[in-house]
């Protein structure tokens, strides 16, 4: 497991939670200094910066404040001020110890050039930095290099053999470098050391201490759900082999199992399309062309859909995926049933004209649930549900729609209402108009007095 991942993990188990209602003052106390202790843990454990920490435990002291109205009894910076002094005493151990460890890196030293080890131990002892004072050993040999080619002159021309010898060494040895860096870059193989990919600091994005707080105030079937989706999203694929080697699976897109385990918006139509039984897939045809054999392949395939025209449709495709949901997570039916629920008495509220508001707010819901963590199905009170409830099915919302067809074509409406004075009254002539606008005659002779169903002509043929 990477360490990303045991942040995500621990960033939920360790948020600390408010006091609950009711409790007393010594109570209360305790469950604040718990709080406080954890978020001071966090930022001597290196998870929370010592600037996220005063954040987060000032927010948290203000929540706490706020919550249970204690303005009046006690003062909050008196409260504050010991754990800040806490982490700001840490945050001044960590700089300390930061120049001690600078100050004992050791110096780089620069090492002798080719040529002046070539050029003997008296020339190289004038280029060289006169030895500090108090070290003898410097001082009885100073410039003095133990290398095989620096040593004394054995016999006549000795001095000169060896510095050819040198030579060829080094001839020897930068041939040698040329030919590994051309046979290097034939292969295409790079000798550098790759570099360490910097970590991402998760304590310095601007809402961490508002997520601290946040996740502090969830109840714990929240917490639940969202530390069963970090255990999800560790190896999906996994998951997703595990549940459908179960056995006990229902029956689901295998694509949108994983909206499922991330806990994110899922497509009804497209389980819809899986669901509904007048829907069979297309036998493939030979391709005519290339153009229709990419068409055909299993490259770019849009998904299969079937759109949610009605209540029915929409109650079939939300059943499969609610048990898909509660397969994957625990005590969630009585929450999708609420919400099923919810929706069917919409629309059971509306003419069916009107339908399809209540299925355009059903999907603009669970969009805003998908993406949220504190936000569960039967929460349809929430302040954003409400919003959106009101965006979509009110006649002033600015999504209400009053029609799902298309307005008519200039080709197929007239311009100009019907006439009705000049056309001929069909309930006249069958024997059954109480009276109207259009023409009281025959339709078979045109003639007035009688309609086409005790007409003479007819008779006659």
């Amino acid at each position: 497991m990477s360490d990303d991942r045991q942040q995500q993990g621990e960033g939920a188990s360790l948020s600390p939670a408010l006091p609950p209602n009711g409790s007393s003052t010594e109570q209360a106390a305790i469950f604040v200094n718990g709080a406080l202790q954890t978020i001071s843990d966090r930022v001597n454990d290196g998870r929370l910066t010592p600037e996220a920490g005063h954040i987060t435990m000032r927010r948290y002291l203000e929540t706490v404040f706020r919550t249970f109205q204690l303005h009046t009894e006690y003062s909050l910076g008196g409260i504050l001020q010991p754990w800040l002094e806490i982490i700001n005493n840490h945050k001044q151990r960590l700089a300390h110890a930061e120049c001690e460890n600078h100050q004992r890196e050791p110096r780089s030293v620069q090492l002798p050039s080719i040529k002046e080890l070539l050029a003997g131990p008296a020339r190289n002892a004038t280029h060289r930095e006169p030895p500090e004072e108090g070290d003898p050993g410097q001082q009885s040999h100073p410039g003095v290099i133990l290398t095989p080619a620096l040593r004394e002159p054995r016999g006549e021309n000795a001095g000169v053999r060896d510095r050819r010898e040198s030579f060829k060494e080094e001839d020897t040895r930068a041939n040698s470098t040329k030919r590994d860096c051309r046979d290097s870059s034939d292969e295409g193989v790079s000798r550098a050391k790759p570099t360490k990919r910097a970590k991402q600091d998760k304590n310095l994005f601007n809402w961490t201490a508002d997520a601290f707080v946040k996740q502090s105030i969830l109840s714990p079937k929240h917490r639940r759900i969202i530390k069963e989706v970090e255990n999800f999203r560790l190896n999906l694929g996994n998951a997703i082999e595990s549940i459908e080697q179960s056995g006990v699976n229902p029956i689901f897109p295998k694509k949108l199992w994983k909206s499922v385990l991330r806990d994110e918006y899922i497509e009804l139509s497209e389980v819809h399309a899986l669901g509904a039984t007048d829907y069979v897939p297309k036998a493939p045809q030979p391709a005519s062309n290339k153009f229709a054999a990419l068409k055909s392949s299993t490259f770019a395939k849009p998904a299969s859909t079937k759109a949610i025209t009605d209540q029915a449709s929409w109650r079939r495709a939300w059943r499969a995926t609610a048990d898909a949901i509660s397969f994957a997570f625990a005590d969630r039916c009585n929450e999708l049933s609420a919400y099923e629920e919810h929706v069917g008495r919409l629309s059971d509220d509306n003419l069916p004209s009107f339908h399809h508001n209540v299925i355009n707010y059903d999907k603009a819901v669970r969009q805003l649930i998908g993406s949220r963590r504190d936000i569960l199905f039967d929460e349809f009170e929430h302040s954003e549900v409400a919003r959106i409830r009101n965006m979509y099915l009110l006649p002033t919302g600015t999504h209400f729609s009053t029609s799902t067809f298309p307005a008519p074509r200039a080709n197929q409406a007239s311009l100009h209402p019907r006439n009705r004075a000049r056309e001929i009254c069909r309930k006249f002539n069958r024997g059954n108009c109480d009276g109207c606008e259009r023409k009281h005659i025959c339709a078979t002779c045109s003639e007035s007095g009688h309609g086409s169903h005790n007409c003479r002509k007819t008779s006659w043929k």
